[in-house]
């Protein structure tokens, strides 16, 4: 689905739609999958005139091509060995590594920065 989106053999709305189910049907157990459900998620809301929650990086007008630039990074992703529970790493400011967080450090996230 992610290559049609990219070649453009369905509309990338539409693809998008179907990618986001994905998360679902596997019961929220594979990160990755859940790209696409916080994407479609940030599309719906920028519909309805709300912020987007995860993607900061495009607007109504550039959607379409948001949703190739993130079909691209997954298929690249996808081929790659990634750590367990990838999805929930961010950046430590303490140890200056991209790690899981733990109590006491200070994390960065895509838009903030917040202390456990």
């Amino acid at each position: 689905m992610a290559k049609n989106i990219i070649s453009g053999q369905i509309e990338p709305r539409e693809g998008l739609k179907c990618l986001s189910r994905l998360d679902l049907a596997s019961f929220y157990q594979e990160g990755l999958y859940s790209i696409w459900y916080s994407l479609e998620d940030d599309v719906i809301n920028l519909e309805t005139g709300i912020s987007p929650i995860t993607n900061y990086d495009f607007d109504l007008e550039s959607v379409d091509d948001f949703i190739k630039k993130v079909a691209e990074q997954y298929l690249q992703l996808i081929k790659i060995t990634l750590p367990e529970r990838f999805m929930w790493m961010a950046y430590c400011y303490d140890c200056q590594q991209i790690q899981h967080p733990t109590q006491g450090n200070r994390f960065l996230t895509e838009n903030d920065t917040f202390q456990i």
